[in-house]
């Protein structure tokens, strides 16, 4: 009986791994032929705009100068470069300056003789890749016959080439399998010669027929049967590389070109993988001697395992209902802040300011709380390695405002000696988790906070160190306190879930023992590390060092104004940052070394600007106040006061250079206005945006946030009746959000039912699902939907109006 299953299995398993191997095989040709179209559609709309420069320019003849001139504000893209050369020559004007001199505007095409030999009978032709003379990358270009007035006769035109130039790496990027199983490919374009337009890492020589000659048995017959069947339909073949591994090759030909072809290389062993097979076979062969054996033992371990089962669903009952009677101070300290910002705006709704700053902390304890509670669902996935990290673009500023906000309360209850300071950054702007990062600098602090004494200490440093990575930079976390300590038999396991001191010291502190096993999580998942030293009655110290990446979308340096400054702080870290940042932008200030000699400079000096510690009575004696500037972890408690004295401005501690930036050029320059502080209550008044949402409360809430911006929304109540809005096409729709959970039909066969309709509208139009299906297997389910975007409930309005403006400028 053994057997015969076993080999039927056995059977089974090949036969059905054949035909998967098979689909694997068309799967990859279908998604490289869809590569080719990606590129096919690319081109063509390069070449199009490419030929409508060319006509207008063939229709308003004119200098080379103004034709250039004409291009440089027709070129919507920036990483095109226009480039206009006279045919005999070959040489012109670029749209750009050359990349070793920014005043330099002139090209030279005289070495490249060959690269306009194209044939082909298209207007509007597209050369080989080549060096661009003015940005020095690796380019391919459109180019078009043109007309331009003789620089030397202006009663006569002389030819000249109009080129649309695209770097190679505007390509690459379109390459992309969607397909987990397919991430090893390398793609590469030759003509059809077997020429390298773009040349993968693992092929050699410099011609791909020849580097099939070079490691696989031929004959005229075969190579020439090779050139056909590569320049011809569509299709995939096998060949060995230069290790002698067996490789997938599939082709398509670039419809935009009359001789390229995009080839798509894959390991055989990846693509053809038996591991699977033989894992079912030896599964099926262990599972079917594991029941002989169990039949025979069965009756001497049943008494037995069913015991231990019995201790382990005991043991599991009680951790849950340990666990759910001791998570309360996690929750309780970002509710805290809540329910007492809440109370406090409540007594001071009139107060604008203070309302506005009070709901900003209200938004990022809320913040804070959603995150615990995701990890309080998502344990288990903490302990299995699930944990999904979802890096995003963030200000470290931001981050460490939001720190003290959710943590400054508790330590000011407690009457902590406390500071928080940074050293040294450089780059504010990173590419990270976000909401982890936060997770973990709030559980340590808080951690120090819960365990140190009333009027003890607590110092915070975050420094910026170089980092081994190229692009990164090393972020250290140390959070040092003055607290109860640890003894040297709980650190060995202070990581364990639910691992709690068991003394006397600690029996009165609220806490789940979840804090440090999530954090050490967090950590090891952002490849960092976590460093403790600890010892009974002296304190803790924590530290954390991760390789953060650098955000190289937006390397922004804060400008400092010039000015004379005059400062005092009892801080001398506040003092060494100010300097450093002061000292480094080449501004003029000057440092007071006490109360009386801020207030004898001021009275003899003439500075543009005050920076001081929330001394009342010392301020008061400054006089006139417009320029001083107040710097203070928490300035909300004393703004009233501060406004009295005729303070307006504030800086946040601890002080980096973007809120130094700020806080200045709102005294220096009072009258700027910042692109990025203006409303535009216009910016989407041209979208019609659907909403498919079965909740009122959501729909109003989403509705309202898009009118303010202009946009017109339109409602669906559930899936079924978004898709007959799409179809019916009453009004053209720019972009739909999607809930999930929907009565009739929800979201998700909604968009399959979209992507189905026979009509380019409803295949391309933008779907983003906005659900509170928050885990990483419901994202990717959305996007296998056909969703091209997904956004969490509950929802950042941030986030949206960026992915808004992300369609909008796709558009």
């Amino acid at each position: 009986m053994v057997g015969v299953i076993f080999v039927t299995s056995f059977i089974y398993v090949n036969t059905e791994s054949s035909r998967q191997n098979e689909n694997r095989h068309i799967s990859f040709a279908n998604m490289n032929l869809s590569m080719s179209r990606v590129t096919t559609n690319y081109l063509d709309g390069e070449r199009n705009v490419c030929g409508s420069w060319a006509k207008h320019l063939n229709e308003y003849v004119s200098t080379i100068e103004d034709a250039i001139t004409f291009v440089r504000s027709a070129k919507s893209v920036e990483s095109a470069i226009g480039q206009i050369v006279y045919k005999d020559t070959l040489k012109g004007l670029s749209t750009n300056a050359s990349s070793t001199d920014s005043t330099d505007f002139t090209v030279d095409y005289s070495s490249y003789q060959n690269l306009f030999d194209v044939s082909t009978e298209e207007t509007i032709k597209i050369t080989h890749s080549y060096t661009n003379p003015i940005s020095g990358n690796e380019t391919i270009a459109c180019f078009a016959e043109i007309s331009l007035i003789d620089p030397n006769d202006a009663s006569k035109t002389v030819p000249a080439y109009l080129l649309r130039t695209i770097p190679i790496e505007e390509l690459n990027n379109k390459w992309v399998f969607p397909n987990e199983e397919f991430e090893s490919n390398e793609i590469s374009l030759i003509s059809s010669d077997g020429n390298y337009i773009i040349k993968g890492y693992s092929f050699k020589n410099n011609n791909f027929f020849e580097f099939y000659k070079s490691y696989n048995d031929y004959n005229s017959q075969t190579i020439a049967e090779l050139q056909e069947s590569v320049n011809g339909e569509s299709g995939h073949f096998w060949m060995y590389n230069s290790k002698h591994q067996k490789c997938v090759i599939a082709h398509s030909k670039i419809e935009s070109t009359d001789d390229w072809v995009i080839l798509s290389y894959i390991l055989f062993n990846e693509i053809d993988s038996n591991q699977f097979n033989w894992t079912i076979v030896m599964i099926i062969a262990i599972g079917l001697i594991t029941l002989l054996l169990f039949d025979i033992v069965v009756f001497l371990l049943f008494n037995k395992n069913l015991k231990d089962a019995a201790m382990i669903a005991e043991k599991a009952n009680r951790a849950k209902t340990d666990f759910l009677s001791t998570m309360s101070h996690d929750i309780r300290t970002p509710m805290n802040a809540i329910i007492g910002l809440t109370n406090i705006t409540k007594k001071e709704i009139d107060d604008p300011q203070l309302v506005k700053e009070n709901l900003k902390k209200i938004e990022l304890a809320s913040n804070h709380l959603l995150t615990l509670i995701n990890d309080i669902l998502d344990i288990s996935r903490v302990e299995s390695n699930k944990v999904v990290i979802n890096p995003v673009p963030f200000s470290i500023s931001e981050v460490v405002e939001n720190l003290v906000n959710i943590t400054e309360s508790s330590m000011e209850a407690k009457h902590l000696n406390y500071s928080i300071n940074v050293h040294n950054f450089i780059n504010e702007n990173l590419f990270s988790d976000k909401l982890r990062l936060n997770q973990i600098f709030i559980n340590i602090l808080s951690n120090a906070i819960k365990y140190t004494n009333e009027n003890g200490s607590i110092k915070v440093d975050f420094y910026e160190k170089t980092s081994a990575k190229p692009g990164y930079i090393r972020l250290i976390y140390v959070v040092e306190d003055t607290g109860i300590g640890m003894s040297k038999e709980f650190l060995e396991r202070m990581y364990e879930p639910f691992s709690r001191e068991t003394d006397a010291r600690v029996n009165k502190i609220e806490g789940t023992g979840l804090g440090l096993a999530i954090t050490k999580k967090m950590v090891e998942i952002l490849s960092g590390t976590i460093e403790c030293q600890s010892e009974v009655g002296k304190g803790t110290k924590f530290t954390i060092s991760i390789d953060i990446e650098v955000d190289k979308e937006k390397t922004e340096d804060y400008d400092l104004p010039q000015a004379n400054i005059l400062i005092y702080s009892q801080d001398r870290q506040t003092i060494e940052s100010i300097a450093t940042y002061f000292f480094a932008s080449k501004i003029k200030c000057e440092f007071a070394e006490s109360k009386e000699q801020l207030i004898q400079l001021n009275r003899n000096g003439n500075f543009d600007a005050i920076l001081v510690e929330w001394l009342p009575e010392t301020i008061k004696q400054l006089g006139d106040n417009s320029q001083t500037i107040v710097m203070s972890y928490n300035w909300t408690s004393f703004e009233k006061k501060a406004k009295d004295l005729g303070v307006n401005h504030f800086i946040n501690k601890p002080i980096f250079k973007s809120t130094l930036s700020k806080a200045l050029t709102s005294v220096l320059l009072p009258t700027k206005e910042s692109f990025a502080d203006k409303d535009d209550e216009h910016e989407f008044e041209d979208l019609n945006i659907l909403i498919a949402e079965d909740n009122e409360i959501n729909w109003e809430v989403i509705s309202t946030l898009l009118s303010s911006k202009g946009a017109k929304t339109y409602r669906a109540e559930n899936g079924k009746v978004a898709v007959e809005m799409i179809k019916n096409k009453n009004v053209t729709y720019d972009l739909v959000f999607m809930d999930i959970q929907m009565p009739v039909m929800n979201g998700l066969e909604a968009t399959k039912q979209i992507r189905k309709i026979d009509d380019d509208y409803a295949r391309n139009i933008p779907i983003i699902a906005m659900t509170a299906d928050a885990f990483s297997e419901n994202v990717a389910e959305c996007f296998r939907a056909g969703m091209n975007a997904h956004i969490s409930k509950p929802i950042d309005i941030n986030i949206v109006f960026n992915e808004i403006r992300k369609i909008k400028e796709s558009k």
